[in-house]
């Protein structure tokens, strides 16, 4: 008798801490871009080309140079910003390594550009975007679900790499 009461409570408690983390977990879920923004950008050259420009003059009117910059965007009040901490240890001195330049950067600065935040935006040596959009998708922010790396990578290895807009991405994001 013990061990089914034991049994079913056990059941029950696993019932609930399941139910509690998905609960919690699809509340952060959500699309980086809802508005499809970035959809639109992409859907022409000509477009893709506007945006970029428009970017660089933007990040311009506070910055010199914009080759291999980093640029991560954060909004103050964001629940998210802890999400991408552990990403940042990592990503952080590897970017360094590679000779970028880290610059955090308030989200209200470029709102208008970029559908929501935590987000990074990176320049290669020549002042070409090579990625733009979040950090990592899904439930955790961290290098196992993120694109970053390996576009810097490539960008670097192959100099001739197309510029990565990542706009189809859930995870805990803000948009203001």
């Amino acid at each position: 008798m013990n061990n089914y009461l034991a049994g079913s409570i056990f059941i029950v408690w696993l019932g609930v801490t399941c139910a509690a983390f998905y609960w919690f977990a699809s509340d952060n879920l959500v699309e980086f871009d809802p508005n499809a923004q970035l959809a639109t950008v992409l859907a022409s050259p000509q477009a893709k080309l506007n945006y970029e420009a428009q970017l660089k003059s933007n990040l311009k009117l506070s910055y010199a140079t914009l080759a291999n910059q980093v640029f991560q965007l954060e909004s103050k009040h964001c629940r998210c910003n802890q999400a991408v901490t552990t990403h940042l240890a990592t990503l952080t001195p590897w970017l360094t390594q590679k000779g970028f330049n880290i610059n955090k950067l308030d989200y209200d600065v470029l709102k208008q550009q970029i559908p929501a935040s935590p987000a990074i935006i990176i320049f290669d040596e020549n002042e070409d975007l090579v990625y733009l959009g979040p950090f990592a998708s899904g439930y955790l922010c961290n290098t196992e679900n993120s694109m970053i790396e390996l576009t810097v990578k490539s960008a670097l290895e192959f100099k001739q790499v197309p510029r990565v807009i990542f706009d189809n991405a859930q995870g805990c994001y803000c948009y203001s």
